[in-house]
C-alpha cells in the first residue's frame, strides 16, 4: 500500500467513525459477546429497586420471581389490591322514628380495604395470560372478611409485565420497547441485533475495548415502519460485558464531514468527533459477574439509568422553527436528528433501576419445567379482580338528595293528615 493510500484510508476511518466489516478484531469481540450471552433460559429470583428524579415518586423496591425459556416467560410480583364495599350503620332493634330508619336505609359509606397478593404474567408458545393471587375475601354488610390461608386465582383483564425491568434488562434485551410493560411491543436482543446488517465501529477507551453497532427492524407502529438500534458494548480486561449505551451518534452514523455541516448550517459551536455529538438514551451498568457453562457470564447486579435530553439555550429558539421545516418535509429527518443532537447541551437523568439477581436461585440454560409458563386457571366462585368495585346501591351517590327530598315529603304528609283531620295549621 502507497503512503498516500494509507493516509486516504486513515482519513476515511476518521472521519466516518466506521469499522469494516471484516475486521478481524471485530470478528473476534462478536464472537466473544455472544459466548457470554448466549442464554436459552434463566431462572432465578430478584429484586428492583425504582428511583425516579424528575417526578416527586417515592423510591421503591419489590421483589419477584422470573423464568425464560427461549419465547416463554414468565414474571410474578408482590402487589397490594383495593377492595371496596359499602358499610351501612349498624342495625338496632327499634328505631325511635320513621326519619332514624330513613337515616339508616341512606348512611351508606364507601369503604376501602388494602390486601396483600401477586401479580403474575405468563407466556406460553406465543399466548400470553395475566392473572392475580390473594386471600379469599368474603363481602359482608359491615366489613371485608380476608381468609389468608385460601388462595384465590384472578384473571386480569389486561396482559401486562407486573414490573418494570426483570432479569432480562441484564442479559443483552434493549430497544425503544424495553420499558413497555406490554407484551405486545418487542423487546430486542443484542446478540441478534449484532447479525442484522448495518454499521460497526470499534475502538478503545480506558481499558475497555469498545464496540458499536446501528441496525434496523421492521416496526408498524412506527411512521417509518422501522425501528433504530445503535449501541455501544464495553469490555473490560477481564472480558466481562460491563457497560451497554444505547444512543445515537450521528458522526457514526452519517460521518464527520456531514455533521460538520449540518453543525455550520445552523451556526452551532461544538465538539464533532466520533463520540460527540450524542443522543443517550440508555446506560446500562453491570457488576459482580457470575461464569457459568460454555462461557456465559451474567451479571448479579444491573445498575440501568434512563436519560431525557436538555435542549441548551442556544438552539431552544430555533428548534420550533427546524421542526417545522421537518415537519413540511423541508428538511429530512437525517438533518433534523443530527440538528438535534448538536442542540443537547448535557443528558438529564429521568429515572434509575437497580436489579439484583439472587445468586442461589439461579439456573442458566437447565430444563424449566412448561407448567411455570403457562397461566393456572381462575378459581370458581371467587371475587374476580374485574369484579371487586364498589358494591354499593345504585341510589348511594344521590343518598344526600333523597334524604332532603323524603323529608319534605313527610313534612308534607304530616301537614296534610293534621290539617284534614284535625283541623290544626300551620
Amino acid at each position: 500500500m502507497s503512503f498516500a493510500s494509507f493516509v486516504l484510508l486513515l482519513f476515511s476511518l476518521i472521519t466516518n467513525c466506521d469499522s469494516q466489516a471484516n475486521n478481524t478484531e471485530l470478528d473476534q469481540i462478536i464472537s466473544l459477546v455472544k459466548s457470554r450471552l448466549s442464554i436459552h433460559s434463566l431462572q432465578c429470583d430478584f429484586t428492583n429497586i425504582y428511583e425516579h428524579f424528575k417526578y416527586p415518586i417515592p423510591s421503591s423496591a419489590k421483589k419477584g420471581q422470573f423464568a425464560m425459556r427461549d419465547n416463554d416467560l414468565f414474571i410474578m410480583c408482590p402487589k397490594k389490591f383495593t377492595v371496596t364495599h359499602a358499610r351501612r350503620e349498624k342495625k338496632k332493634d327499634n328505631y325511635s322514628n320513621l326519619l332514624e330508619l330513613l337515616t339508616r336505609q341512606l348512611g351508606i359509606e364507601k369503604i376501602e380495604t388494602e390486601i396483600n397478593g401477586f401479580s403474575a404474567f405468563y407466556r406460553y408458545k406465543g399466548v400470553s395470560s395475566s392473572r392475580s393471587f390473594g386471600p379469599r375475601i368474603s363481602f359482608r354488610e359491615d366489613e371485608v372478611e380476608i381468609f389468608e390461608d385460601e388462595i384465590e386465582i384472578n384473571k386480569r383483564s389486561t396482559t401486562i409485565i407486573p414490573i418494570g425491568g426483570d432479569p432480562r434488562w441484564l442479559i443483552g434485551f434493549l430497544g425503544r420497547n424495553l420499558t413497555d410493560i406490554y407484551d405486545d411491543s418487542p423487546k430486542r436482543k443484542l446478540i441478534e441485533a449484532l447479525d442484522k446488517p448495518g454499521k460497526f465501529y470499534l475502538y478503545n477507551k480506558d481499558n475497555y475495548k469498545i464496540i458499536w453497532h446501528e441496525c434496523q427492524y421492521e416496526d408498524t407502529s412506527e411512521p417509518s415502519g422501522k425501528e433504530d438500534l445503535s449501541f455501544e458494548i464495553w469490555i473490560d480486561d477481564k472480558e466481562n460485558i460491563t457497560k451497554i449505551i444505547e444512543g445515537y451518534f450521528p458522526s457514526r452514523s452519517f460521518g464527520i464531514e456531514y455533521v460538520k455541516e449540518i453543525s455550520n448550517k445552523y451556526d452551532i459551536q461544538t465538539d464533532i468527533d466520533c463520540e460527540h455529538p450524542s443522543n443517550i438514551i440508555r446506560i446500562f451498568e453491570f457488576s459482580d459477574f457470575k461464569e457459568f457453562d460454555n462461557g456465559v457470564r451474567i451479571p448479579m447486579i444491573g445498575i440501568i439509568t434512563r436519560y431525557e435530553p436538555e435542549v441548551n439555550q442556544a438552539c431552544k429558539d430555533k428548534l420550533k422553527d427546524v421542526f417545522r421545516k421537518y415537519e413540511a418535509n423541508e428538511i429530512s429527518i437525517t438533518e433534523f436528528s443530527t440538528y438535534f443532537s448538536l442542540c443537547i447541551g448535557k443528558n438529564e437523568i429521568r429515572d434509575r433501576r437497580e436489579i439484583h439477581l439472587h445468586p442461589e436461585t439461579i439456573k442458566v440454560n437447565q430444563s424449566i419445567p412448561d407448567e411455570i409458563f403457562i397461566a393456572p386457571e381462575p378459581t370458581e366462585n371467587k371475587n374476580n379482580e374485574e369484579n371487586i368495585t364498589p358494591i354499593i346501591p345504585w341510589y348511594s351517590r344521590y343518598k344526600s338528595i333523597i334524604f332532603v327530598i323524603s323529608c319534605v315529603v313527610i313534612v308534607l304528609i304530616g301537614t296534610f293528615i293534621t290539617k284534614h283531620y284535625f283541623g290544626w295549621s300551620i
